[in-house]
């Protein structure tokens, strides 16, 4: 098996991971069961996402 990671010139925000013949683009947010995780441990857009899921979850409920 080869590993090879490969850096981009911008700032390392893109990097690829090379196993073998298959290639995987690094990605900057990504959803992990329920939890919003991203490149630089930043919790923000996690608790923006879990108001907003809240929100409708309290106006469906409204019309009901």
């Amino acid at each position: 098996m080869i590993v090879e990671q490969k850096n981009s010139s911008e700032q390392n925000k893109t990097a690829q991971l090379t196993i073998n013949n298959y290639t995987f683009e690094r990605d900057e947010n990504f959803k992990y069961f329920v939890v919003v995780l991203n490149a630089d441990n930043n919790h923000e857009r996690d608790i923006q996402e879990r108001i907003k899921n809240a929100k409708k979850t309290y106006f469906m409920i409204q019309f009901f």
